[in-house]
């Protein structure tokens, strides 16, 4: 998978957030609609997964649908 740990406070680190059009699978239920976040180090992408949001119980899963 993909390891940001070898990017400590790195300030060369860039964000994208993208929203998600398709809903979430049944096991996410009841939230329905969130956002992929793109993580990027001189334009090689080191992380990447899926967030709620901020005011969501359900904070975020990797691509794999691991929790963290």
């Amino acid at each position: 998978g993909l390891d940001m740990s070898g990017y400590p406070n790195t300030a060369a680190i860039d964000v994208e957030i993208y929203k998600v059009h398709e809903s979430m699978p049944q096991e996410f239920y009841p939230i329905q609609n969130c956002r992929g976040i793109v993580v990027k180090h001189s334009d090689k992408i080191i992380g990447a997964f899926i967030s709620a949001g901020r005011h969501s119980a359900f904070n975020a899963c990797s691509l794999k649908g691991n929790s963290f």
